[in-house]
């Protein structure tokens, strides 16, 4: 693999991890129940991802190669349990959120880049990073700063055993997501990256979504189970998250799922940017040094990932069987 696009890739999934972050300061404010937020922001997305497929077929100066809507053919599989998968990373997540201490989770998922990075070198064959094992340790140390942060800043309230249970299944659920993610895009690499949203957001706002406002309208038919999507929500949720995925599938397609994930560290100190400068709140001196760490992990990661990688001729296999167009890579 090229360097620059390596680095290209890192850079890029870097920013979809600042864009997330501003999309979780936008929930904060979003006025829709957890189910409506979750179908108008796929929604939004799905209709998005449409009107490029559309656009870019129309626009012939863009040189694009024909997409099909549906992804190419042998990987279709898989971009619909991507699809699935990153719904769920999603709806746990938020209600992970509702349940638990955000910063202790916080801290805890920041594990996930390693797990990731572990996963794509044993399954898919990429090269971890020569640097790999002190960004882990500055990675690790920083999540101890995180976690010690918050329990010294926020007085901890009681939590029912109901859900204790409820929040630490939801967070096993989107810490594996997290996790398994980037090695689904990398596997899909030989499809464009406006098939692979257009089939994620379809599958979510098609299919996933409907389906779980039904079951919860029938499994409590007595409750009042609000229908109406609020616009601002959806479309502020729906174009921050899609210009989020754009960015973050476009850069594991172009950096190896052992490297590129660490690169997520980058939303920690950039959240407390923007703790500092929307809500004039000062992160502590162990929330400062646990984004350092992040950060330092980060760029020390990338910096030890040098040569090509060795898991680029198993991809290029499942391209080769899976489409016969140009592959982007």
């Amino acid at each position: 693999m090229a360097v620059s696009d390596r680095f290209l890739g890192c850079v890029l999934v870097a920013l979809s991890s600042c864009t997330f972050t501003a999309t979780a300061a936008l929930v904060k404010i979003a006025t829709s129940s957890l189910l409506q937020l979750m179908e108008g922001r796929f929604l939004v997305s799905w209709l998005l991802a449409l009107s490029a497929l559309g656009a870019g077929r129309a626009c012939t100066i863009l040189n694009l190669p024909q997409l099909d809507p549906r992804g190419p053919p042998g990987l279709r599989c898989v971009l619909l349990l991507r699809g699935a998968i990153h719904w769920l990373q999603v709806a746990a997540w938020w209600l992970v959120a509702r349940r638990l201490p955000l910063g202790d989770v916080t801290a805890a998922a920041q594990a996930a880049p390693l797990v990731s990075s572990v996963l794509a070198s044993k399954c898919l064959g990429e090269a971890l990073s020569r640097n790999f094992r002190g960004a882990a340790i500055l990675a690790v140390i920083g999540m101890a700063c995180l976690s010690l942060s918050t329990r010294s800043s926020q007085q901890q309230g009681d939590i029912g055993r109901g859900d204790l249970l409820e929040g630490m299944l939801a967070f096993c659920a989107a810490f594996s997501a997290m996790c398994v993610l980037p090695l689904l895009v990398r596997i899909s690499r030989g499809a464009h990256w406006l098939e692979v949203e257009h089939v994620s957001a379809a599958v979510a706002a098609l299919a996933i979504s409907p389906a779980s406002l039904a079951i919860a309208w029938f499994g409590d038919y007595e409750s009042k189970l609000e229908v109406q999507i609020y616009p601002k929500d959806a479309f502020l949720l729906g174009g921050a998250s899609f210009i989020a995925l754009c960015l973050q599938t476009r850069g594991f397609q172009l950096a190896e799922a052992s490297i590129a994930p660490m690169m997520w560290y980058i939303q920690v100190p950039f959240s407390y940017c923007l703790q500092w400068l929307l809500f004039s709140q000062r992160p502590s001196l162990a929330s400062l040094c646990g984004g350092v760490c992040l950060l330092t992990a980060a760029v020390v990661n990338m910096l030890g990932a040098g040569g090509a990688s060795k898991g680029l001729a198993v991809l290029d296999n499942v391209e080769l069987v899976s489409t016969g167009d140009e592959t982007v890579s």
